[in-house]
């Protein structure tokens, strides 16, 4: 069967500081939830009690929508009849408008095949047929075609021997991409490597610098949070992948109430960036739980001496860093100060330089002499 979308973004700019994403330990055996979504605070508008701010939709039939929770005022009404192929809510009484609107999920749903389980490459199911059409696939939390999806079977597969299907995706860029069929869902991250064949910067010409000053994080950088005695960012356990251009810290967290597996990951790429292609770092965020994705601003490498990322998680703020190896050790890197070389003879004299003088004007003899100078003054 078709799945339901993670989210209901609005639409016609009605509730634009909010979304609607799905809540799936609310979930029953007839209907699937929802809960408000606050954009600014990129948390849940109402933390507790969970069923606040909640709605509902048939797993059988996409178009019945209810209100899941009648003990609060958000929303009170649910119309799905007065706008073809859109949902609104509103609270009773209200004048001002409705509180939210958005589209009914397409594709519907209503059936479809029964999956058990799904990995990174494989699904199982058990008598059914499937087809890219059954999966909804989303890049970085927003929509990506099925069309990006092939799979081969039916047949038995490894390691049980069970029926199911193998499957591919194609990829389009570094990227969490996630996969959704039967309410089963898989999120992995993909780094696409396609860049360093070639890669360009407006902070150098010399692409082998380009590729392992500029665009390889050196081993002592790890992902870091917080701060110790000094200020400087506590290190976290951080695992180098892909040729040391993508550095991940794991992590698990009880979110609504399962035990969560969380993926930071800090990642080097090739983009363009105010019309000049750069060397860029950017953090991916994912979760198992809902399937959320985060991703941060793109940080151009030399650019800052410190990159960071807040995760909202359970009501708090958490700020990762990763520092900019480039920024102040490297010629590329802005805050880079040339170091300031002296010469001495060992012993903090000023260095002696022979300065030979001839009086060529008179042949029975010549004068030399050894002057005393300093090493940026000009010899005569």
């Amino acid at each position: 069967m078709t799945t339901p979308p993670n989210d209901l973004p609005p639409v016609d700019s009605v509730g634009t500081g909010f979304n609607y994403k799905r809540y799936t330990s609310l979930d029953t055996s007839t209907h699937y939830v929802y809960k408000m979504w606050r954009n600014s605070a990129n948390n849940w508008r109402t933390l507790s009690p969970v069923t606040t701010n909640t709605i509902k939709v048939s797993k059988t039939d996409s178009t019945d929508w209810s209100d899941n929770d009648t003990t609060d005022t958000n929303p009170t009404e649910i119309d799905t009849t007065t706008l073809s192929g859109k949902v609104v809510l509103s609270q009773a009484g209200q004048t001002s408008g409705p509180n939210y609107r958005f589209a009914l999920p397409n594709p519907s749903w209503g059936g479809g095949p029964n999956v058990t389980s799904i990995t990174n490459d494989t699904i199982f199911v058990p008598s059914d047929t499937v087809s890219n059409t059954d999966f909804t696939l989303l890049k970085n939390g927003s929509a990506y075609a099925n069309s990006n999806i092939s799979l081969t079977g039916p047949g038995a597969q490894p390691p049980s021997d069970a029926r199911g299907y193998t499957y591919s995706l194609t990829y389009n860029g570094t990227a969490v991409y996630s996969r959704t069929i039967d309410s089963l869902s898989h999120h992995a991250f993909y780094w696409d490597d396609s860049w360093t064949s070639s890669p360009s910067s407006g902070k150098s010409t010399n692409s082998n610098r380009i590729l392992n000053v500029l665009a390889t994080i050196p081993s002592y950088i790890t992902i870091g949070s917080g701060s110790d005695t000094n200020g400087n960012p506590n290190p976290l356990t951080t695992v180098f992948n892909n040729v040391s251009r993508v550095i991940t810290h794991t992590q698990t967290a009880t979110i609504e109430g399962v035990s969560n597996e969380i993926h930071i990951n800090f990642a080097l790429d090739n983009k363009v960036i105010n019309g000049q292609l750069e060397i860029i770092g950017t953090f991916y965020e994912s979760r198992a739980v809902n399937g959320y994705t985060n991703v941060s601003q793109d940080y151009i490498i030399g650019n800052q001496q410190t990159m960071t990322y807040n995760q909202s998680l359970l009501g708090d703020t958490i700020t990762y860093y990763v520092s900019d190896w480039v920024y102040s050790d490297e010629h590329e890197g802005d805050g880079y100060v040339a170091p300031v070389s002296t010469t001495s003879d060992g012993g903090g004299k000023r260095r002696r330089y022979p300065i030979i003088s001839t009086n060529l004007f008179d042949r029975q003899r010549s004068i030399f002499s050894i002057g005393l100078t300093h090493k940026d003054e000009t010899l005569f």
